[in-house]
């Protein structure tokens, strides 16, 4: 191979690098300030071919890299490619985290439920402000609320098709 073809060569992986940060940028909605490095390695499979598989890194905010291969060369990566790799990444962590991120959501909506209803509400035994009965019922207030907002959707869908099933039986 002469120095043309290997300029010609890194010419075109550099192109390929870019484009694959550009599209690792717009996908993952990464900001200017991220560090992204591409780079390509070649790898012994079990049988004795070789693979060449491509390697994504992701740097935020001084913390430790994530990185992320797939297994084509830079030139045969595709948006579509970038577009997989982060919907696997988001399953897998959906998949390790399943409940805490409901739990999350459920404190937050309570403590938003819970803040609003303090703000405008006295008790409904004595007419105070501050009273705890009225505070006991602003929390288990704020949690039915709270509930119905994160969990609402699939309750109401199941009474729904359970009185859709009882209606169909009937007729």
């Amino acid at each position: 191979m002469n120095l043309k073809e290997q300029t010609e060569i890194k010419e075109k992986k550099g192109n390929s690098y870019i484009q694959i940060e550009v599209w690792s940028r717009e996908v993952f909605a990464l900001p200017e300030t991220a560090e992204i490095s591409v780079s390509e390695d070649e790898r012994g499979d079990e049988d004795g071919t070789s693979v060449t598989g491509t390697q994504i890194s992701i740097r935020l905010y001084k913390r430790t890299p994530s990185e992320y291969t797939i297994q084509k060369p830079a030139s045969e990566i595709i948006r579509e490619d970038i577009e997989f790799l982060k919907d696997s990444i988001e399953n897998y962590l959906k998949a390790k985290h399943p409940l805490r991120s409901k739990i999350y959501k459920f404190l937050g909506w309570w403590f938003i439920f819970a803040g609003g209803i303090t703000v405008f509400s006295v008790c409904p035994i004595c007419g105070q402000m501050g009273c705890p009965v009225g505070i006991g019922t602003t929390g288990i207030l704020a949690g039915m609320l709270a509930l119905i907002k994160t969990g609402g959707r699939n309750f109401f869908a199941g009474i729904k098709s359970y009185f859709k099933a009882l209606i169909s039986n009937n007729q």
